[in-house]
């Protein structure tokens, strides 16, 4: 009986925990018209509840497309930023960070090595 006890609570517990790790993304009504990128994070944040972290900086002077539908707040967050080059990535609290990509020094170096050769053939 006690062990029968034991192994129910262990798994209640297992559940309890696992529980948000397999919680699948909801989906729910979004609509936000084109606009100024920082004003359409912040009608995203509003609509959805989630938490958005950016450079007002870094967005400013983007301009962000029409969403509209039932999406989850990723997907609507990946078609507010397609149009630009940056990207979202979820934070250990939860909270998403919009930011430009972190280009690899050796990676830029091959970059413009590579189109400055290629200008130095075409020349």
């Amino acid at each position: 009986m006690v062990r029968r006890a034991a192994v129910v609570l262990f798994i209640a517990c297992t559940l309890t925990l696992a529980g948000p790790a397999l919680a699948k993304p909801y989906a729910m009504a979004i609509s936000i018209g084109a606009g100024p990128l920082p004003a359409s994070l912040q009608a995203l944040e509003r609509q959805s509840g989630i938490e958005l972290l950016f450079d007002h900086s870094v967005v400013s002077e983007l301009e962000s497309p029409p969403v509209q539908g039932t999406l989850t707040p990723e997907e609507a967050l990946q078609r507010l930023l397609a149009a630009t080059d940056l990207s979202a990535r979820r934070a250990e609290s939860g909270a998403w960070i919009v930011e430009r990509p972190v280009v690899d020094a050796f990676e830029a170096a091959d970059h413009y090595a590579f189109h400055g050769l290629l200008l130095t053939l075409l020349a």
